[in-house]
């Protein structure tokens, strides 16, 4: 059993408000994605629960290190957090800090391998 076909004949004007229609159903999809991934964003862990996930270092002072490291590079950073005397850390951005990080230091390496810590 064959499909039947249609054939439908558009103005030039009919098919840009079609595509306009389509953009605008895209961006509202869009939009409403990015909403529900700026909610997981919004997971903060302390240092103590860093060290306990341990792929970041299975001490205080490493996180503290990276916490350095991180202001260092833009002081107005919004991945490490300062709550009173206690830090905490939004997990998505530091992981991808983290990862970012140890690229940059296989590359580095690559270049002059006496660099290694």
């Amino acid at each position: 059993m064959a499909t039947p076909v249609r054939v439908v004949t558009l103005t030039v004007d009919e098919l840009k408000e079609l595509m306009k229609q389509t953009v605008y159903e895209a961006v509202a999809v869009l939009a409403k994605e990015q909403e529900e991934k700026s909610k997981d964003d919004d997971d903060l862990l302390t240092t103590t629960e860093l060290v306990e996930l341990g792929k970041y270092g299975k001490s205080r002072e490493t996180i503290k290190k990276f916490r350095d490291q991180i202001i260092a590079e833009n002081p107005n950073q919004k991945i490490a957090i300062k709550h009173g005397r206690n830090w905490s850390y939004k997990l998505k951005a530091f992981d991808e800090w983290f990862v970012n990080h140890n690229e940059a230091h296989e590359e580095a390496l690559k270049i002059d391998p006496r660099s290694r810590r």
